[in-house]
């Protein structure tokens, strides 16, 4: 057999391809990395029937509307001394007094004033969790979370209603809980809700619409904390009832 010995150009000349190689497999992987989206951190879940409050150890500010002025439409704000968050509700908001469709542990709620209408509340600092008390839902209520402006997610309470659907109890959502109003509405689902924002994920402000001219967002114990908190509760699937802002 005949051996050829490779000349020191020959040798050259393969370093070179193969470093040029390299660089361009590096090239690659970086722009993937670049232009990779980062996953959306975002996870939603029912406490179970009858639950008006959230179920977490600590680190939360509640805004449960019982010191405010039934039939009031005018805006407000509470501050959490703790954590120097200020949170103010403005638009079009009502408070109503507790009655069959509305207000944990028979006290005052918040809904919309007018339908379809809205209402917001945002807040001065970054938040990781909302938890609310919704009562009597309608399927048509819709909450928009946004950072600084630009919608983060789109969540629709029709999905709710199709998560306690397949639940084992889940006929035991139905019916208005509290004392005084106990076995009333059985239409309708009384749910606490929890919103979870993970990892990078943030908000600091929420829109609360009814988008029917004849349906109500009733809601009350508004639950807030700046820190990410454990997720619990039956999960809502949040592929179908998220929308995301590319």
């Amino acid at each position: 057999m005949t051996k050829y010995n490779k000349s020191p150009k020959y040798i050259l000349n393969l370093e070179i391809i193969t470093m040029k190689i390299l660089e361009k497999l590096v090239l690659a992987s970086t722009t993937c990395l670049i232009t990779t989206a980062p996953v959306q951190a975002f996870t939603v879940t029912v406490e179970e029937p009858t639950v008006q409050t959230e179920q977490l150890a600590d680190d939360l500010f509640l805004i449960d509307f019982d010191n405010l002025t039934v039939n009031s439409t005018d805006s407000f704000s509470e501050t959490n001394s703790s954590t120097s968050s200020t949170y103010t509700y403005s638009e079009d908001l009502i408070i109503q007094s507790t009655n069959i469709y509305g207000g944990a542990d028979n006290t005052p709620y918040i809904e919309p004033a007018n339908k379809p209408e809205s209402f917001a509340v945002s807040v001065n600092t970054p938040q990781k969790y909302f938890g609310l008390w919704w009562s009597a839902g309608d399927s048509s209520n819709i909450l928009t979370f946004k950072r600084s402006g630009t919608v983060v997610a789109t969540f629709n309470t029709a999905n709710v209603i199709s998560t306690v659907g397949t639940l084992p109890n889940g006929d035991d959502y139905y019916c208005n809980p509290t004392s005084s109003f106990s076995g009333q509405v059985c239409n309708e689902p009384y749910v606490f809700i929890n919103f979870f924002f993970e990892g990078l994920e943030e908000y600091d402000e929420i829109v609360f619409k009814a988008t029917a001219s004849g349906g109500n967002f009733e809601s009350d114990n508004h639950t807030f904390s700046v820190d990410e908190q454990p997720i619990r509760g039956e999960i809502v699937p949040t592929e179908s009832s998220f929308i995301y802002a590319d």
